[in-house]
C-alpha cells in the first residue's frame, strides 16, 4: 500500500501565488525619479496616439492644464480663469485621456508581469527578474535560472513544493520545526516576515552530549583511553535525524513562525511524478 503524501494545497503546479510579487524595494528618492521618468514617457506616447487622426484628435494646452494643476497664485487671476475655461470646456477629452492611460497603464504592468512569468523570461533574463530573491529561493526557481544551468544541466524538474527545516527559540529553548511550505508574506520593504507551514512536526533541540574522548580530541588534549572508532560511531548519534529525537506533529492545519525568531532556515526542494507520466516497459512486473 502506498502512503498517502500529505501535500499543500496547490502542489503539483507551477503557477505562482498571485499576491507574493515583491514590493519596490528603492530608496524614496530613487522611486520618485524613476517614476517621473516613466510618466513622462507614458504621457509622450499617450498623447501622441491621441492626437493621431484616427482618434479623438486631443491636443491639450499644456499651459493651461498645469496652471490649473498649479492653483492661483494671486498675480494672475485672470490667466488662471481663462485657463481653468478651457480646461473645463475641454473636459470630455480629458477624462477619457485620463481615464484611458490609468486603465492601460494598469493592463501593460500586469501584461508584463503575466508575461514574464508565463514563459519564464525571468529564469533567462536578469533584466525582468522580480527584485526580491527570497520569492525564487522559497520556490526553488533559483535553480532554473541561466546561471544554475551551466552546471545542473537543463533538465531540471518543475518542483511541486518545499520542505522547511528551520530551528526557532521559545521560552529559552531551541526547537527544531518541519513542514510543508504553504505560503510565505514579505513585509513593506520586502523582506521575509513570516512563514506558514502545513502539517508541521517539533522536536526539542537539545543533542546529547558528547564523549569524553571525543570532546577531549576535539580540544587538542590527549587521553589516555583513545577510542577512534567508538568515537566515531558515538558522533554519528548528533546528527539532528538521530532516531533519539522526539517529533510531535502540531495540532493545527496551518502553523506561523516569524522569521524574526528562526535562527537557522533549510530548504528541501522536491516534486511528484504523476502515476501515469510513468513509463512501464511492456512484460515488466510493477
Amino acid at each position: 500500500a502506498r502512503a498517502a503524501l500529505p501535500m499543500p494545497l496547490g502542489a503539483g503546479e507551477t503557477k505562482p501565488v498571485a499576491n507574493k510579487y515583491p514590493v519596490s524595494i528603492r530608496p524614496m528618492t530613487e522611486e520618485v525619479s524613476i517614476s517621473l521618468v516613466w510618466t513622462l514617457l507614458l504621457h509622450m506616447l499617450w498623447l501622441g496616439l491621441f492626437s493621431a487622426p484616427f482618434l479623438l484628435q486631443f491636443k491639450p494646452d499644456v499651459l493651461n492644464v498645469g496652471m490649473v494643476l498649479h492653483g492661483p497664485d494671486g498675480l494672475n487671476e485672470a490667466g488662471y480663469h481663462k485657463a481653468f475655461v478651457a480646461v473645463v470646456e475641454d473636459r470630455r477629452n480629458l477624462v477619457i485621456y485620463f481615464v484611458s492611460l490609468y486603465f492601460a497603464s494598469f493592463l501593460l504592468g500586469r501584461g508584463a508581469l503575466w508575461t514574464v512569468r508565463h514563459f519564464r523570461l525571468d529564469h533567462d533574463w536578469m533584466v525582468v527578474r522580480l527584485e526580491d530573491q527570497w520569492f525564487y529561493f522559497l520556490r526553488g526557481e533559483i535553480f532554473r535560472f541561466r546561471e544554475f544551468k551551466n552546471f545542473l544541466g537543463e533538465n531540471v524538474p518543475l518542483l511541486s513544493g518545499t520542505y522547511i527545516s528551520l530551528v526557532v527559540s521559545q521560552g529559552g529553548a531551541d526547537f527544531l520545526y518541519k513542514g510543508f511550505l504553504w505560503d510565505f508574506h514579505l513585509d513593506r520593504e520586502g523582506k521575509l516576515d513570516r512563514l506558514v507551514l502545513h502539517h508541521a512536526i517539533r522536536s526539542e533541540f537539545a543533542p546529547k552530549e558528547k564523549p569524553a574522548a571525543l570532546a577531549d580530541a576535539e580540544n587538542g588534549s590527549h587521553s589516555e583511553v583513545a577510542l577512534p572508532v567508538q568515537a566515531a560511531e558515538e558522533d554519528k548519534k548528533l546528527s539532528i535525524s538521530d532516531a533519539s529525537w522526539k517529533f510531535q506533529r502540531v495540532s493545527s492545519q496551518l502553523f506561523t513562525v516569524r522569521y524574526a525568531d528562526c535562527k537557522t532556515l533549510a530548504c528541501t526542494y522536491f516534486y511528484v511524478r504523476r502515476p501515469e507520466a510513468q513509463f512501464v516497459p511492456a512484460g515488466a512486473v510493477p
